[in-house]
Parts: structure tokens; C-alpha cells; sequence
């Protein structure tokens, strides 16, 4: 495009300028140029970065059942029950091909509402529970309120039919959304 600007910057001097005068990353690596610890520094043009050229995402929602202290209020989400089994069966509704405009925050105006989903988890790492989500791309607040529909399901407000008649836009049956602290953007994929 002729608008863009094939900027390029550098890594090494960039992360110098983030650490202390007397810690340098090139001074401790014992060369200019590489930093200690990296293998490869090369320059990377500033228009792959763009957001709309991202052929995956990949969010993480973290939620404890332990009551949040003051610590880990702000990072991560809570419910107070678990049930593996009913949030298993209600993941894999969501997989593959769907319209999410139930599952949707108003206001954005998406061209299409119609998005992928390649993969989803959930897994317990040490006392917290980590619900992974991966797809094309995704409508605005799409995760939070998947998340919540998923843990009404879990605590037995919703059945997992209740779930599957949204994603099919038969009936609305949740419209609240989980806590934005715990969800996380935690890969963009570009290939």
C-alpha cells in the first residue's frame, strides 16, 4: 500500500532503553547488538504487526474458586464451583463454524458476526482453572460472555441445550458477561 510505511525497528535498542543506565542487555550479553538470552535479533517490518492481517487469536480466561484477595483481584476472575465435566460438554459446542450475534457486545458493527473457532480447552494449573480459546477472530466482548454462559452451565443455571439454542440463535438465554480481570489476548498468529 502506498500509505504504509515499511518501518523497521529494532529490537536490542528498544529494550535497552527500557532497562536501568547500568544494566545494559548488549553490555551484559558481552557484544553490542544481542542481548543476553536472545538467539536471534533481526529487524521486523512495523506493517506485520497489523491487527487485522491475523490469521489466529488466542485468549485465556483465568478464574479462581478461592475467594480473590486485595493480590490477585485484578487479574483474575472468580466462581465459586467448577463442575469439569458440564464446562467440557459446553466448550465443545462452540468449536468450528458459527453466527455469534448472541454472543456479542452491541455497537461495534461487524461486517459479519459469523466467526471460527479451531480449538478450545479447559485445564487447572496449580489452584486456578484456565479456559483457552482459539479462533479466526472475535466479535467484541464474544469471549467474556462465552466464559459466562459457560460457567452458568457449570453452576447449574443453564443447561448445555440452553447454550446450544444461543449459539443458533433460536433464543437468548445469557447476556451478562464475565469479569474483564482474568481474560487474557495471549497469542496473535499471523501464518
Amino acid at each position: 500500500d502506498k500509505g504504509r510505511q515499511n518501518t523497521e525497528i529494532m529490537l536490542a535498542p528498544v529494550l535497552n532503553n527500557l532497562t536501568p543506565q547500568n544494566s545494559s542487555l548488549t553490555q551484559a550479553a558481552g557484544f553490542p547488538g544481542i542481548p543476553a538470552g536472545l538467539h536471534h535479533v533481526k529487524y521486523a517490518a512495523v506493517q506485520e504487526w497489523n491487527r487485522f492481517d491475523a490469521k489466529k487469536r488466542e485468549y485465556r480466561y483465568i478464574f479462581s474458586t478461592k475467594p480473590l484477595t486485595p493480590f490477585n483481584q485484578n487479574y483474575l476472575g472468580y466462581y465459586a464451583t467448577v463442575e469439569k465435566e458440564k464446562i467440557l460438554e459446553t466448550l465443545n459446542l462452540f468449536k468450528g463454524v458459527h453466527d455469534f450475534e448472541y454472543f456479542s457486545k452491541k455497537g461495534s458493527n461487524p461486517k459479519s458476526t459469523v466467526r471460527e473457532i479451531y480449538d478450545l480447552q479447559f485445564y487447572q494449573y496449580k489452584d486456578l482453572y484456565v479456559l483457552r480459546f482459539i479462533g479466526n477472530s472475535f466479535l467484541r466482548s464474544q469471549v467474556r460472555m462465552m466464559v459466562e454462559g459457560i460457567m452458568k452451565v457449570s453452576s447449574g443455571k443453564l443447561h448445555p441445550k440452553d447454550i446450544e439454542q444461543q449459539i443458533t440463535k433460536k433464543r437468548l438465554h445469557t447476556w451478562t458477561l464475565a469479569s474483564a480481570n482474568g481474560l487474557y489476548l495471549s497469542k496473535i498468529s499471523y501464518t
